[in-house]
């Protein structure tokens, strides 16, 4: 989940990478992945980047079978949202600008790992 700012105003962003879960062999490549996507973030955005683990999101499925899993979010906004899974959770309470900078983030990790980007 993406989009509201902290408090404070920043675009942070909680990357959550595989610290051991069901399936220790796709720990590396979620690390490394989730470090790619951290440079990125740095060299193509104004996100403040957070890391941390994964754990009991949508993805947890995928990484049992195998899967490598990484994860993005607020940076902990979502305890600030009040709006967060309600009627009044609406696009006139999302900062599109960081929705901008979460989308260059994620759009230039995939090209990059495509080799489209140095």
């Amino acid at each position: 989940m993406v989009g509201f700012p902290s408090a404070n105003g920043k675009h942070i962003v909680t990357i959550e990478r595989d610290m051991g879960n069901a399936v220790p062999t796709n720990d590396q490549d979620s690390q490394t992945f989730a470090q790619i996507m951290e440079q990125v973030a740095v060299g193509y955005t104004d996100l403040d980047i957070m890391l941390g683990p994964i754990y009991d999101s949508d993805y947890m499925p995928f990484e049992a079978l195998g899967y490598v899993a990484i994860g993005g979010y607020d940076g902990g906004a979502t305890d600030e949202n009040t709006h967060y899974h309600s009627t009044t959770d609406e696009v006139s309470f999302v900062d599109m600008d960081y929705v901008v900078s979460i989308t260059k983030m994620v759009l230039v990790t995939v090209l990059k790992e495509a080799g489209h980007v140095n």
